[in-house]
Parts: structure tokens; C-alpha cells; sequence
């Protein structure tokens, strides 16, 4: 233990006016950074940022891989001082804090904490149903409690005030503690059981880098009359610290792994998705930093001192000190739990909440969070949340993501007033990025309508339709089917978003047999959680009407003959509350027949502009073998006809200027085949764009 006794040691440190620096140094720090934890709520409302993986491990990007810019991808700070605000303080005066100034706004005990994150590294991926994280970052944390008279004494001290004889200041309650430390996380997560659940963990090493910890035990300052040593203390402080070696003249501050001083800590998440609700758990940060070795002890105690050498002397022992065989000590990191959900309404809203206590030393903190987020387009994202903090009171906050392919860049705060009038709020919080996203995670295939456990699965009987539930199975499930019904007829269907040709989920599906006076009998519905149906029948020659729909769009109609093997169709929803009609697909007598399945399979599915490869996987059967001139193709002429309803932009961009709405059947000149998703076209002497997988020949 290093005691501050010898007065003729301190001579030989210069330095006036550091009776102020070590609380400066903590409270600015503070500023910047909260020792109870960030508070990052309104994170957790954004839609595929990586980031959020911090909140829950279960949280897999959507793309397929990412990674961060080094330094700037994960940026975080959170700051909180229970008494008065940095414009209270006067950080922005001219002549530096005003200590006395604050006083006049603190209480008898006061608080001030904060925390601060930067990411070095980040980097995920996505393999199928499993993913993986790997970051690297810097924590600093703080966080002092502290009398008023301390702020007076140093405040009196700075303006070199004649202090009385005999004054008394009490710093019982005074103490404080800082680290910093590297953070190395390895995540990997998984979904089961068709996606709708993921796991996730993550295991994180903790190399500390710097640690100190002061406590008092009733100190008090005395002032005397003596000109050299003009104050006593009685009582004491102890002040531990660790690595504080990285701060002696020559010694590198950066430790890359840490010597000695380590912890670890693990973080584990779910999450479950039914339909369009998301259901998430997670609890973060369960671990310490053990500080065993380089330690040191320096105790102000029982003597006479002069008040300009009290901190700048501790620091030099600190520094300099060279017993470093002091006791160990531990920090205890705060443990955060997360839980709540978040439903989509359509494909531009989402609702959330979330619940978020956090847990540090046996006290609880509790915490929740309301968000709304607004999707405006393919690029920009705006969320807006409610959040409530038991220590902090109610508060709004916002956040945003900027989507440009490969560049994401995201900010969020719980407290909007702080980051726009940062000098005048008692707390402060962010947390903003850049990162790079690239692809998309791959979505798993869902069960394929000629796969054999789906073949034999019997199409409604009449009597079961009315009752909704689906005819018996003959017994011999093996055998083929009776006499009276040949063949099975399978409708495949996927629905995708018509703007974002993103998957949706949670469809729903009817089909009707049609009379001759266009009654309609409903024989089949039923919902499904992914994006992918397949509804099987019995082959025959009557007309079948399918609807499709899901929630916050527009139902799809499309009228069919169920008198061959296999139907494929993709559904393009808007959100609008149109429902176009497709003109009825048969094969009967003096139309079109394929030759085979393979055959109507490649040519529904090119199409359509789907991958070929997938449905040879599905089915089993290579389709790249089908002869070429077996296909049957459409010449390409000068005029072509809308297929279904949509608009005729200004621009080849979906967010350019409607100059006219396009009925199924309009016709229109080709100009230009501008690029794979937008064709030039001429309509009543006015040039447009529209999507090409929208136009057909017109032969």
C-alpha cells in the first residue's frame, strides 16, 4: 500500500489546480457515457440493423452476410447526473466548470454515471438456418456518487476564496469507480422448427485494461491555519486501481489482449414468430472483469495537506507506484433482460413493445419502451417510441435507418431533447453505425406439392368443405387412387410483395368450384404461415376459382381447370384493395397441352421469373434436360399488353411520378428494353417506364 505521507515527495510534483481534475475527469467522462447500462430500447424496434443481435443473440440480419466499418459501425453512449445539467455545470463557459455555480442546483447527494461503446470489428453471417457474429469493441463505464461539499470545496478552492478556519467539509459519502475494457463476442443462433424459432448465445472475453475504485470512510477536511499544509483530513480513502502501468512515461496505453486481467461474460436469446407477431426473451451481460495482477492501493488518511497536491499526488502513486501487489477487486457488469414483441401491419408499419429491467449490485432498475416504425420506401426507415425509465421519468425517443445498397447507416435515441438540446437535459443517450450489407439470407424451402408425404393427402369432399375438415384417407395410403379419380391435380402457389418482391407470410387460401350460372362452392380453405401453398385435388374438367389473400392487402383471384398434374402460379399482392383477374387457365380441347409436367413446370416458372433450379430440387427431376424446342415461347413484337393492374411511371422507379393507371389488357409500343426490371414504353403519344414482367406480346 502506497500511504500519502511523505510531504517532501509531493514537492517534487507540479501542477497546480488538480484538486479538481479528478471529478472533472469523471464527470465529463460521464457526459459522454452510465454505469447502470444504456439504455438502447429504441434499438430494438429497428428492422434488420445487425446491431439489435446485442439486444437479443436470436436476432439473425436479414442479409446474407455484413460487416462493419471499422470504428463507426457500433457507436453507443448513455450519460446521467441526477442533480444539474452541463450548462448548470458551465462546461461551455468560457473560464471551464463552474463548481459553485452547481452547487446551488445539486442536492445534499448526488449521482452522476455513464457508459460508452465503440466497435472495432463486426462481422455476421448467415449458412442456411445458422448464423454467426463475431465482434470486437472498447467499453468505458463510470460512475461517482458525491456530496454537495464537494462541490463546494473544490468550487472554493478554484476561486481561491478566503475558506474560514475551522471549516469542515464532509466527503463521507464521496466515492467512484471507472474501467475500461476489451470486449472480444463470438454468437451463433439457430431456427427450428420451420423458422418459427431461434436460439441464440453468445460468449464473450473480457480483457480489462484499466480499472479504479475509490471509497471514503467518513473523510472529512479540516481547514487549519497553516500556510504550506492548509487543511488535516481525518478518516480515509482508499482508491484500488489496475493497469494503470499503461499510463507511466513510455508505456503503450493500448493493450491489444490484455496480460493478466480478464472475465467472461454470456448473453442468450429466443425469439418466435408466428405469422406476422414476433415474440422475443433475452438477457445480457451475465459476467465480471476479475483485476488480479498490477494492482495497487493508495490510501489519503490522517495527515496534513495541501490542497492543490491531494488528487495530482494520488494520481502520481497511482502511476508510479511500484508495490503492485494489492488485493484483487472485480467489476461487476449490469446485467440487462429484454422481453416483448413486435407485430407488422402490412409492409410499412410495425408495432412494438418492450419491457427491459436491468440488475446490477442487487438493485433493480426497471424500464419499458413503446415503438412505432414507418418503412417510407426501399431506402428510409423512421421509427418512433414512448419509453419510460423508473430513474430517468418518461421520454420520447426516435431513430432511423438509411438503406443504400450496400451502406446502412442507422441512429437511435431514447431521449430526442437530449440530442437536440444536449447542454440543458440532466441525460443523454445514442447509439449510431455504418454498416455493409451484402445479399440475402436464404429462405428455407418450404414443403413442395409433389414431394411423396404430401401426395397422398385426400382433397375435400363436398359434405367435408361445409364442415371445413378434409375427407377421410382411404386405408391403403400407398395404392393409387380409386377408379373414379385418376389423377391428382396440385395448385403451387408463392405470394410475394409486388413492390418489394419480398416473401410474405400468414396467407390465406379458398378455392370454389364454379356452377353454370357462376354459383361458387367453396371445397377448400385453409392458412399457412409461410409464403409457399400447395393445395391438392382430384383431377376434372370443372372450373375452379382460388383466392388469395393476407393481411393488409389486397385479395387475388384466379380462375382454373384442374385437369392436369401440376399449376404453378406466383401471387403479386398489393396493398392496395384492387383484386385483378387473370383470365381462366385450362387445357381442354384446342388449347394448349403440355407435354409433361417437367415441361409445364419450366415454362410457368420462366415465366414468372423463377429460379428453374429450385423447382428441380424440389421435385427431383433435372428440367435443364427438357429439349429447348419442346418450350413453348412468344415472339417478341413492337406492341404489348398489360397482364395485370399498374402504373405508368415517369421514371424506371417505383417511386416515380404515376402518370396514368394501367388497366389489365392496355395496350402499348415498345421503345426501349431499358434494363431486366423496366421497359420504355409509348402510350398515347407519351413516353413512361413499366415493369417488364408485367407486359406480354401481343402477337
Amino acid at each position: 500500500m502506497g500511504y500519502l505521507k511523505n510531504m517532501e515527495n509531493w514537492r517534487q510534483i507540479h501542477g497546480a489546480g488538480l484538486t479538481t481534475a479528478l471529478f472533472t475527469i469523471l464527470l465529463t467522462f460521464s457526459n459522454q457515457t452510465d454505469l447502470s447500462a444504456q439504455r438502447q430500447m429504441t434499438l430494438g424496434a429497428f428492422q434488420n440493423v445487425p446491431q439489435q443481435n446485442q439486444i437479443n443473440p436470436a436476432i439473425s440480419s436479414e442479409s446474407k452476410w455484413y460487416v462493419g466499418i471499422p470504428l463507426l459501425s457500433g457507436l453507443s453512449a448513455s450519460y446521467r447526473n441526477s442533480s444539474f445539467t452541463p450548462a448548470q455545470f458551465g462546461l461551455n463557459q468560457p473560464g471551464g466548470p463552474d463548481f459553485l455555480q452547481a452547487a446551488a442546483f445539486a442536492d445534499s447527494i448526488n449521482y452522476v454515471s455513464g457508459e460508452a461503446y465503440v466497435e472495432d470489428l463486426a462481422f455476421g453471417i448467415n449458412v442456411g438456418k445458422n448464423f454467426f457474429s463475431l465482434s470486437i469493441g472498447e467499453r468505458f463505464m463510470a460512475n461517482m456518487q458525491y456530496p454537495r461539499e464537494l462541490l463546494n470545496w473544490i468550487g472554493l478552492e478554484r476561486t481561491k476564496a478566503e475558506i474560514p478556519y475551522g471549516e469542515t467539509f464532509d466527503l463521507g459519502d464521496w466515492n467512484f469507480s471507472a474501467s475500461h475494457y476489451r470486449e472480444i463476442a463470438l454468437g451463433f443462433g439457430s431456427k427450428l422448427f420451420n423458422d418459427k424459432l431461434s436460439l441464440g448465445g453468445r460468449a464473450k472475453l473480457l480483457l480489462g485494461q484499466a480499472s479504479v475504485q475509490g471509497q471514503s470512510y467518513n473523510m472529512r477536511l479540516w481547514r487549519r491555519p497553516d500556510f504550506d499544509y492548509n487543511y488535516e483530513i481525518t478518516g480515509r480513502m482508499d482508491i484500488m486501481a489496475s493497469g494503470f502501468e499503461h499510463f507511466e512515461e513510455g508505456a503503450s496505453f493500448i493493450q491489444p489482449f490484455g496480460k493478466a486481467n480478464k472475465g467472461v461474460a454470456f448473453d442468450l436469446g429466443a425469439q418466435l414468430q408466428l405469422g406476422n407477431l414476433r415474440i422475443f426473451a433475452s438477457v445480457t451481460d451475465l459476467g465480471r472483469i476479475q483485476w488480479n495482477q498490477n494492482n495497487t492501493l493508495t490510501s489519503v488518511s490522517d495527515i496534513a495537506v495541501d490542497a492543490d497536491e491531494i488528487f495530482e499526488s494520488t494520481k502520481h502513486n497511482l502511476t508510479y507506484e511500484g508495490d503492485r501487489g494489492a488485493t484483487a477487486f472485480s467489476t461487476e457488469l449490469v446485467t440487462k433482460i429484454y422481453g416483448g414483441g413486435q407485430i407488422e401491419i402490412g409492409k410499412r408499419h410495425a408495432l412494438s413493445v418492450m419491457v427491459n429491467p436491468r440488475l446490477h449490485l442487487g438493485r433493480t432498475e426497471m424500464n419499458g419502451s413503446a415503438a412505432y416504425r414507418f418503412h417510407t420506401g426501399k431506402v428510409l426507415d423512421l421509427i418512433a417510441s414512448y419509453n419510460v425509465s423508473e430513474e430517468r421519468g418518461n421520454q420520447i425517443g426516435f431513430g432511423a435507418t438509411v438503406n443504400l445498397k450496400p451502406v446502412q447507416i442507422y441512429f437511435a435515441t431514447d431521449k430526442a431533447t437530449s440530442v437536440f438540446s444536449r447542454n440543458s437535459q440532466k441525460d443523454f443517450q445514442f447509439v449510431a453505425g455504418i454498416n455493409l450489407l451484402f445479399g440475402k439470407a436464404d429462405i428455407p424451402k418450404k414443403d413442395f406439392a409433389l414431394e411423396p408425404d404430401a401426395l397422398p393427402v385426400t382433397p375435400m369432399s363436398k359434405d367435408a368443405a361445409a364442415n371445413n375438415t378434409i375427407a377421410p384417407m382411404d386405408d391403403n395410403m400407398g395404392a393409387a387412387p380409386k377408379a373414379e379419380y385418376e389423377k391428382y391435380f396440385t395448385f403451387y402457389g408463392t405470394v410475394v410483395d409486388d413492390e418489394t418482391d419480398e416473401p410474405l407470410d400468414a396467407i390465406y387460401v379458398d378455392i370454389y368450384v364454379l356452377g353454370p350460372d357462376e354459383e361458387k362452392e367453396l371445397i377448400h380453405t385453409s392458412r399457412y404461415p409461410g409464403h409457399t401453398f400447395n393445395v391438392p385435388l382430384f383431377q376434372n374438367n370443372l372450373d375452379h376459382e382460388i383466392s388469395v389473400g393476407s393481411y393488409g392487402y389486397g385479395r387475388q383471384t384466379l380462375r382454373f381447370t384442374a385437369d392436369r398434374d401440376l399449376l404453378i402460379h406466383e401471387f403479386r399482392m398489393s396493398d392496395g384493395y384492387w383484386a385483378p383477374e387473370e383470365p381462366p387457365i385450362s387445357t381442354k380441347s384446342g388449347e394448349t397441352v403440355f407435354a409433361s409436367l417437367k415441361e409445364e413446370a419450366e415454362i410457368t416458372f420462366q415465366t414468372r421469373g423463377v429460379d428453374t433450379d429450385i423447382l428441380a430440387a424440389d421435385i427431383g427431376e433435372d428440367l435443364s434436360t427438357i429439349p429447348m424446342e419442346s418450350m413453348k415461347s412468344t415472339p417478341v413484337e413492337d406492341t404489348y399488353e398489360i397482364t395485370q393492374r399498374t402504373s405508368f411511371r415517369s421514371l424506371p422507379d417505383p417511386q416515380a411520378t404515376v402518370m396514368k393507371r394501367l388497366a389489365v389488357g392496355t395496350k402499348l409500343e415498345l421503345l426501349e428494353k431499358t434494363d431486366s426490371d423496366w421497359w420504355k414504353m409509348k402510350l398515347d403519344g407519351k413516353t413512361g417506364y413499366v415493369k417488364r414482367r408485367l407486359l406480354e406480346s401481343v402477337q
